[in-house]
Formats: structure tokens, C-alpha cells, sequence
């Protein structure tokens, strides 16, 4: 094998999936007809939560010599994305799958024709992975709705190039600050962010919810279970669905704790780090302690009550409701810290032999106006007390 170029156009299988609910069904996947790019495929989705194509190897391949300092790279015609999101996935192993989020890089060349782009590998590598036996080094995941033609795939040593999409490495993302880019937060997720900037500019605010769209919920599914317990409370909402740990630091950075000095902090954050990218809890639990530390900056007199992340999935043997079980280990020792409190929950929610019921979270993730009831009351003593000060 040539370790300074691999995977060649032809290579590329016509395997695609859209994946919508439980419907599985074919995605349009064509040559392209320009004939200075070999074998190239268009993949076009429309309206999908999912779709890809991938290149499905019969025998694992070694790409250990490439994950330090090589590229992916390859030629792309982006001919729509305004309203998509465009992911590349390498899995590297059994039940092992790294993702790049490409969406931003490749908005930019819509409309631009060919280009030859390279990713650094070391955007999907974590310190824990080998990429010694990979089934599918290649594959191109769609959101939304866009088209988008790739050939001449391959892995080459690293080299200076004109269209290298950057990228934050696995163990800085939970850390890095940046917005929401999916296609389907497009239209509500800044403009609630400039909601929330007017919101807070009123004063007054007496405690801050900080979390994903577990909290930000509480506007809808848990809104009468809200003023019921607590619609004396002057509160800001600031959970935002979709929010991994890296968007409210985002958040945080423009603006939104600016000129408040409430008495309490509600954060309940993490589910999507591990829900979006199978996350490690020691990762996920390090941007959850950056977002405590900054609340503690930047708001000097609150106190902070720091929920455990909620159970998901249906049993206790659930892969992501176990990473969320040793992230919330770890996220106990913040408890300890001056202004901190850490409450576990979780217990509400669930039967005698660790079952999460659908009439407590139909989606097994997201609480229904039961759900928020018990939250409320699980809550209240400890909330109540943060907020005598």
C-alpha cells in the first residue's frame, strides 16, 4: 500500500441510506458527468435528518500511518447548503465512529464548482483510537437539504493547501466556544439569543436556567409546571435546544450573563456532547466545569446548583445513558467547590429496577408535563434555599 495516497474515486460504492424516523429508503447517488473527475457521485437530500454514502470495505484497512499528520482529501462540487449541514465519518473499529462537522467550510464554496479540498485526519483522531482495522474509512453524512459531488478520495501525508477546512481537535471541542450551525436551528437559535440579550437588559433576574432543550422545555412542555412551582421567580431561561457544552460557552462570551446578578443558577447541560458524538465523559465533564467556572466569574455573588445530566434510553444497560452515568461521577466533585451544589435527581424518573418510562419521557430523553412535575418538585427544596441569599 502507498501510505502517500489511497482510496481511489472508483472505490466508492453506491451503499446510501436516508435515514427519517424508522423509514429507511434510497438516496439519489449519480455520476456526475464531468469528465475530468474520475468516477465522481452526487448525493442530493431533501429535507432528511440523515442521509449518506459511504465506501464499505470488505477488509479492514490500516490507516494508523495517516492519523498523526495526513489528510483526506478529495475533490467536492458543493451545489447547494444554505440550508444543510455536510458531516465526514471514519470509522476506526468496531462500534467506533468519528465525526468532522465540515457544514461551515463547505457553505462557503456553494456555487463555487470543483474544488480540491483536504481534512486533517487529526480532526477525527482521539487520543484512545488506533485505526487499524476500518470497515468504512469513508463516509458523507447530509442534514437538511443540499447536493453535494465528491471524487478522487484519498489519504495523502499532510501538505499546504488552499482548501483545508480547520477543525477544533476531539478533546478541545466540549472547550471551544461556538454557535449552533445545524440546518435546523437556523432560523430560531441566534434570534433567541438576541431574545434572551433584551430579556436579560430589563433586570431584575432572580435565577438563571442554563442547559439544552431539556431546559429550554420548560417554555413549553414544562410551562405550567413552571409558574405552578416557581412563576414568582423572576427567571431567565436560557437553555437552548440542540446546546452542547460548547455553545453556552459560546453564548456566555457574547453577552447573555452580561449585567445580571441573580441569586441562584440552574445548569443542566452534557446529554447532546455524548448524544451528537459519543462523547467521553472525562471530555464532556471538562465542559461542564468550564461553564461553572465562568458562571462563577462572571457572576460573583450567584449561587450555582449543578444538576446530574437526566437519564436516557429505556434500560440501565442504555451506551449513552451509562457515558451520562460516569460523566455525572465526575461532575459530583464539583459540589465541593464554594457557591456549587450538585443534586442527582435522576432517581425520579425511573422505576425500582432502573427503567425509564414513555410516560415520563415519550422520546426516552425529553420529559413531558409529568416529567417536568417531578423535576419541579425533586428540585424545590434545594432551589428554594439557594435562593434565600
Amino acid at each position: 500500500m502507498n501510505k502517500d495516497s489511497w482510496i481511489k474515486g472508483a472505490l466508492l460504492s453506491a451503499l446510501t441510506s436516508l435515514l427519517l424516523g424508522c423509514q429507511t429508503s434510497a438516496v439519489p447517488f449519480s455520476d456526475s458527468g464531468v469528465l475530468l473527475q474520475e468516477s465522481a457521485v452526487t448525493l442530493h437530500w431533501n429535507n432528511t435528518w440523515s442521509s449518506s454514502a459511504m465506501l464499505d470495505q470488505q477488509e479492514p484497512v490500516d490507516l494508523s500511518p495517516w492519523m498523526t499528520d495526513g489528510v483526506l482529501r478529495m475533490d467536492m462540487q458543493v451545489d447547494s447548503l444554505a440550508r444543510g449541514d455536510l458531516k465526514l465519518r471514519l470509522h476506526c473499529g468496531d462500534d467506533c465512529v468519528r465525526v468532522a462537522d465540515i457544514t461551515v467550510g463547505a457553505r462557503e464554496l456553494e456555487g463555487q464548482g470543483w474544488q480540491s479540498v483536504t481534512v486533517p485526519l487529526s480532526c477525527f483522531a482521539r487520543s484512545d483510537d488506533t485505526f487499524t482495522q476500518v470497515n468504512i474509512p469513508f463516509q458523507a453524512e447530509g442534514g437538511g437539504a443540499g447536493q453535494v459531488r465528491f471524487a478522487n478520495i484519498r489519504f495523502e501525508s499532510a501538505a499546504a493547501h488552499e482548501n483545508t477546512f480547520g477543525c477544533v481537535p476531539p478533546e478541545q471541542l466540549p472547550l471551544t466556544a461556538e454557535p449552533l450551525t445545524a440546518n435546523w436551528a437556523l432560523d430560531w437559535w441566534m434570534p433567541r439569543h438576541e431574545e434572551k440579550l433584551q430579556q436579560a437588559a430589563q433586570g431584575g433576574v432572580e435565577l438563571v436556567l442554563v442547559g439544552d432543550s431539556i431546559t429550554h422545555g420548560w417554555e413549553d412542555a414544562g410551562r405550567d409546571v413552571w409558574q405552578q412551582h416557581f412563576g414568582h421567580i423572576n427567571t431567565l431561561n436560557l437553555g437552548f435546544s440542540g446546546d452542547r457544552t460548547e455553545n453556552v460557552l459560546w453564548r456566555f462570551e457574547h453577552s447573555e450573563l452580561d449585567g445580571l446578578n441573580p441569586k441562584a443558577a440552574v445548569v443542566m447541560i452534557g446529554t447532546n456532547n455524548v448524544g451528537h458524538r459519543h462523547e467521553l465523559s472525562e471530555l464532556t465533564a471538562t465542559g461542564v466545569s468550564a461553564i461553572v467556572d465562568q458562571l462563577k466569574a462572571r457572576l460573583p455573588e450567584t449561587n450555582i446548583l449543578l444538576l446530574a445530566i437526566f437519564p436516557r434510553g429505556a434500560t440501565e444497560d442504555d451506551e449513552l445513558r451509562q457515558i451520562n452515568q460516569r460523566t455525572n461521577t465526575l461532575l459530583e466533585t464539583l459540589g465541593e467547590q464554594d457557591r456549587v451544589t450538585y443534586l442527582n435527581i435522576n432517581q425520579v424518573f425511573l422505576t425500582d429496577d432502573g427503567q425509564l418510562s414513555e410516560t415520563v419521557m415519550p422520546d426516552l430523553l425529553h420529559p413531558n408535563e409529568h416529567g417536568y412535575e417531578l423535576w419541579a418538585q425533586a428540585m424545590k427544596p434545594a432551589l428554594l434555599k439557594l435562593l434565600e441569599r
